[in-house]
């Protein structure tokens, strides 16, 4: 204590240092935890940059080789499968290649189209209407407008393809068979725009018909179609491979709705109004009606093997559509120069 009151200003430095001594300490210690953290985020950014590193290769010379390479080999190839299935659109393809010039030649190919499916339904014993144009009636007399050419024309190749289709499949009949209406949207351009009607007033024929917007798969600027409605009464079967051919078929056919409706019911009622008629009720399980059965009978019917149960015709309503595509790829010459 003396020597404090002796030298104070020298205690006073000294415990001031002592103090800031320790604050130093304290501070320090701090600082440490705070680098600590910064160093383990330090190291997580590092790992994660590790990561990403190897997955996203740098822009090299040699990575641009490469995807530039697989994507001219990607474009040869969606332009050889639009070209195959005949989708972009154009009327250069082989399924359109060749339409009429004039309105008297589209009237003959519709003509030799009409026959030649006439011919095609008596060859596989299908009934059609009596005079049936197959939706193309309106033209039976003369051929469709100059501008109207084209568009006819790819219905009528398309309708020719799944005509040969159903024949295939034999139903019993065919009731009919209707296509969508065109209608020029855009006169302005060089080559006129075409696309369905959405209605059909003022049109007396039976040949046309409007598809359900939530079922088409139509999409402007993207995706058009050429629809068909056909209607037919035949056994599932007939259904069933005229199914088949549409779904392994060459062109881009998609069936969009089928609606059934069974005839069995129809035919019971006739038959029960009929036998009324006739005064008598006959079994509906009996291959034949005697005036009297016996066991002789029953066992004649057993040996002949007729069936009790033929098999059931319906009427069928299926919705087709063929698809083109109207965008345009890519070309492998202008991947090549990017």
């Amino acid at each position: 204590m003396s020597r404090f009151k002796k030298y104070p200003m020298f205690y006073s430095l000294l415990g001031l240092a002592m103090l800031l001594l320790i604050a130093e300490g304290v501070f320090f210690a701090w600082g440490q935890d705070k680098l600590k953290s910064i160093n383990e985020v330090l190291w997580d950014k590092q790992q994660r940059m590790v990561v990403l590193e190897r997955q996203v290769p740098s822009p090299t010379n040699e990575n641009l080789k490469v995807v530039r390479a697989d994507l001219r080999k990607t474009v040869s190839a969606l332009q050889g499968m639009l070209k195959s299935l005949n989708v972009d659109g154009s009327n250069t393809l082989d399924l359109f290649r060749n339409p009429p010039l004039s309105r008297t030649d589209a009237y003959f190919d519709i003509a030799t189209f009409v026959e030649r499916n006439r011919e095609l339904a008596d060859t596989f014993g299908v009934e059609i209407q009596p005079e049936e144009y197959f939706s193309f009636s309106s033209f039976a007399n003369e051929g469709p407008e100059k501008d109207f050419i084209i568009p006819i024309f790819k219905q009528r190749k398309v309708a020719d393809h799944i005509l040969e289709a159903l024949f295939i499949a034999k139903p019993r009949q065919i009731l009919w068979v209707k296509r969508e209406d065109w209608e020029m949207v855009d006169q302005g351009n060089e080559t006129p725009i075409f696309k369905p009607k959405t209605e059909n007033r003022g049109r007396s024929s039976g040949d046309v018909f409007v598809i359900n917007p939530e079922v088409t798969a139509r999409m402007d600027g993207v995706v058009d179609t050429i629809a068909f409605q056909i209607s037919f009464v035949g056994q599932t079967s007939s259904l069933r491979i005229f199914m088949n051919l549409m779904a392994n078929s060459e062109l881009p056919l998609v069936v969009r709705s089928v609606e059934v409706e069974s005839l069995v019911a129809t035919n019971k009622n006739e038959s029960s109004r009929n036998r009324r008629e006739n005064g008598r009720n006959m079994d509906p399980f009996a291959a034949f009606e005697t005036e009297e059965s016996n066991g002789a009978d029953l066992l004649s019917l057993e040996s002949a093997k007729i069936p009790i149960v033929k098999e059931n015709f319906s009427h069928f309503t299926v919705t087709i559509e063929f698809l083109e595509i109207k965008f345009d790829p890519p070309n492998p010459e202008q991947v090549q120069r990017s």
